[in-house]
């Protein structure tokens, strides 16, 4: 279960014109054809296996954005997890390191929180 915060959080930042951007996701809702949320992660330009994720998060009128490090874990969905809670949203169970499909659910999650049908959602990547 989300929470979403009780008033708006903007603290996401674009890093597209420093870093690269590494990927990106979208939860759109298919019977309004808005955007419900959005997920970019950046990494340095001469990225390794080390370099930094950084990731910022956009839905409804909050933002968060946050970056994971080291070596030995899915350093992506840890950083949206951070992003989230940097946002001020509150979740029931970390999600972080657990991989692509735990991103994609923890968005999903999040656009139902935010009173979208789930049966409307598409992911885009």
């Amino acid at each position: 279960m989300i929470t979403l915060p009780s008033k708006p959080t903007n603290n996401a930042k674009n890093y597209g014109d420093k870093k690269e951007t590494a990927k990106t996701v979208t939860i759109w809702d298919i019977s309004t054809r808005r955007e419900v949320v959005a997920a970019r992660w950046y990494m340095s330009r001469s990225a390794d296996g080390a370099s930094p994720v950084y990731c910022s998060v956009w839905f409804g009128s909050f933002s968060g954005s946050a970056v994971a490090s080291g070596y030995g874990y899915h350093k992506t969905s840890a950083a949206l997890e951070l992003a989230l809670v940097n946002a001020g949203v509150a979740l029931d169970k970390p999600f972080g390191g657990r991989g692509d499909d735990a991103i994609e659910t923890a968005m999903q999650d999040l656009a139902v929180a935010l009173g979208h049908d789930a049966s409307n959602l598409m992911v885009t990547l």
